[in-house]
């Protein structure tokens, strides 16, 4: 005899509230690759800034102080961060912070959420006081942003597991006491990256030297392509140079050709690509990791930037998207750069 016995309902997608701070952007963009991944995976993902929706006022403010220290400043900031290190946030409860504090108390109701993932280092305080309030507590996860050198309110933060982005970053927090088992490697890097694509119908001379994904100066003396990308606030601008074969080179400038300190320094974790038809035509790719071009120039919105090219050498003809004026070619004039405006992919 055949029974029929009424199914379960499928379980449901857990609901994960994700928050994160305008402060230094990291935060930012580990949020967004936490939601993406999250959303692939079949939770129902909700991403705020409890900082920015509780008190938007005095958070801009604090953030546009944020980016005038660590741009102008450094030394001042490293003495403010490692002061950090002193303060114990679970006793503690900052003036500033208590608007952000009830804004995710009312989250937390609102959304209904399984589990808590942090993308920044305070917000754990804040939901251990909210838990003891309401006497309802929930498992929180916390995505530490930090890179080897870990700021004491990460290795403090009340919190059931610590996510990290690479081994290094484990090892340090479990040399400094954490339970190994609670420090989770997450085995990808927490970022979303920005895409420069360059290509031609026509065969290329690239610097002799280049070789594809090498980091070379040097590479406009020969044909190549150009990103600029600049903060209209501080004058900061980025150059990033990609060859036809995928070698590529930046440099960062405090005003029209004035080096910053670091006159060849690499940014970290850029990828390059790049393909060549057997009729000489050529396409190269170079990806750009997000939270370090918000970190460095505050990349946004209000970004400006430009694209050119330096084509058929030795001749060389000189293109730029943008208008720069007349007089010998210069591409350093970031005043004449556009705002980016992003433009939605069409359907497939």
């Amino acid at each position: 005899m055949l029974s029929l016995k009424p199914s379960s309902p499928p379980p449901m997608p857990p609901r994960l509230l994700i928050i994160t701070a305008a402060f230094g952007e990291g935060h930012n963009s580990a949020a967004r690759n936490l939601s993406l991944a999250l959303d692939a995976a079949g939770a129902v993902t909700h991403t705020a800034d409890p900082c920015l929706l509780g008190s938007p006022l005095v958070t801009e403010a604090l953030r546009r102080g944020y980016r005038v220290v660590t741009t102008y400043f450094p030394r001042l900031w490293e003495r403010i961060y490692r002061s950090t290190d002193q303060q114990d946030f679970r006793r503690q409860r900052l003036p500033l912070m208590r608007k952000p504090e009830r804004y995710l108390a009312r989250l937390l109701d609102d959304f209904q959420a399984d589990a808590v993932v942090s993308t920044y280092p305070l917000y754990p305080y804040f939901l251990e006081r909210i838990f003891e309030e309401t006497g309802r507590r929930l498992p929180v996860f916390t995505a530490v942003t930090d890179s080897i050198e870990i700021n004491a309110a990460w290795l403090k933060a009340p919190c059931d597991c610590w996510l990290v982005t690479d081994p290094a970053t484990r090892q340090a927090m479990v040399g400094a006491g954490l339970p190994q088992e609670r420090v989770v490697d997450s085995g990808q890097r927490l970022r979303v990256r920005l895409w420069f694509v360059a290509s031609r119908a026509k065969t290329a001379a690239p610097h002799p030297d280049a070789r594809p994904g090498q980091f070379l100066p040097r590479l406009w003396e020969y044909d190549v392509a150009e990103l600029f990308l600049a903060d209209p606030e501080s004058g900061r601008y980025l150059e990033f140079n990609l060859a036809p074969n995928g070698a590529w080179w930046n440099a960062e400038f405090t005003a029209p050709r004035v080096r910053t300190d670091g006159a060849n320094a690499q940014m970290p974790d850029v990828q390059t690509f790049a393909e060549q038809a057997t009729d000489g035509s050529w396409a190269a790719a170079l990806a750009l990791p997000l939270d370090l071009l918000e970190a460095r120039i505050g990349f946004g919105p209000h970004t400006r930037a430009n694209v050119t090219f330096i084509l058929e050498s030795p001749a060389q003809r000189f293109l730029s998207a943008n208008d720069l004026g007349g007089g010998e070619p210069d591409f350093h004039r970031p005043e004449r750069f556009s705002t980016l405006q992003p433009t939605a992919i069409p359907a497939l």
